[in-house]
């Protein structure tokens, strides 16, 4: 009976060690190499700075290095391309106009999207999109705002060819009403509300009447997720428990935020209503396959691929799976 009793035990202690090891072996090894990570004042990225306040990247093991792109957000596009940071919240738009371009981009996360940040605004007289054929409107040509007007223009049964563009950017908005350079413009706010507030211009149109048109979405270079693929698990698994933060305690997570800014809580509270951060449910779905542009990245990509082929910006097919990597959100729904 002693002999059995201890060779149960022996046999325990081999499984026990056998089981450590494997452990060992398989556990996450972080490389602790300098992640350099844009943020700016944007409900979709407001993870990023939430978790480097509280020290999540740090507990994570992560060497994160916050860089501000608060006073030229579109930089953090070329910086991202350039290599000289690693990961910025991007519009997909923006993304598949750089995968055209050899950018060799990769979305790992869908962390928001435009819920009414993005708004057609006109001189006061003009009262709906119909009004606008003929017109001056302003937007940046090959822009993800161009995208947007069409959208827009299409609820009035018209085209870009049924308007006169104008190359102006949003932030112009009162200034461009103002002094008669447009009869309306895509802007977003706080520009656009500006405009009606100051002008009694008219909102004709924003992108809570088509959720999920601008997904903003979380980007790395391709060369830095197949080299540092437990850095990029390890980002996701902070992602999600930012999220999950913000989710259940908006206040105390908002509240970083508000006193990083300067805004009060009800500002910034206000503020992340225009665009709505998506949460690991969300991701599922948005990366799960199918061709409706406003719940599926892969139709997003689609939509916005055709748009640019005709409007003759580029002629190639993006392949969506080249540009999406499910990978790591997948591996947190296990």
């Amino acid at each position: 009976m002693v002999k059995k009793i201890l060779l149960f035990f022996i046999i325990f202690a081999v499984l026990g060690f056998i089981g450590y090891q494997f452990l060992i072996k398989n556990k996450i090894q972080i490389s602790n190499l300098p992640i350099k990570i844009a943020y700016n004042y944007w409900p979709s990225v407001f993870w990023i700075e939430i978790a480097g306040e509280k020290g999540w990247f740090e507990e994570a093991g992560l060497n994160v290095e916050l860089v501000d792109y608060n006073k030229n957000w579109y930089q953090s596009n070329s910086d991202l391309i350039e290599g000289k940071i690693d990961a910025a919240g991007l519009y997909m738009f923006d993304v598949v106009i750089a995968e055209e371009k050899g950018a060799d981009l990769a979305v790992v996360l869908n962390a928001g999207v435009s819920f009414g940040s993005d708004i057609l605004v006109a001189r006061n007289g003009i009262k709906t999109i119909n009004d606008l054929k003929g017109k001056k409107i302003g937007v940046m040509a090959g822009s993800s705002y161009e995208y947007e007007l069409s959208v827009a223009l299409e609820k009035g049964n018209l085209k870009l060819s049924d308007i006169e563009k104008v190359e102006i950017n949003g932030e112009k908005a009162v200034e461009a009403i103002s002094n008669n350079i447009v009869d309306a413009i895509m802007s977003w706010d706080p520009y656009a509300s500006d405009a009606i507030n100051q002008l009694s211009a008219t909102r004709l149109f924003d992108t809570s009447e088509v959720p999920g048109l601008m997904p903003d979405v979380f980007v790395l270079k391709k060369s830095f997720i197949d080299n540092r693929l437990n850095d990029v698990q390890a980002l996701t698994e902070v992602w999600y428990r930012t999220t999950e933060f913000i989710k259940n305690k908006p206040d105390e997570a908002f509240g970083v935020i508000a006193k990083k800014y300067g805004y009060t809580l009800e500002e910034v509270k206000d503020f992340s209503q225009i665009d709505k951060i998506y949460d690991l449910d969300n991701n599922l779905k948005s990366f799960a396959y199918s061709s409706d542009r406003l719940s599926s990245l892969h139709g997003n990509i689609k939509d916005i691929n055709n748009y640019l082929i005709n409007q003759g910006i580029f002629p190639g097919k993006v392949d969506s799976t080249r540009i999406l990597d499910p990978r790591f959100i997948r591996k947190l729904n296990k």
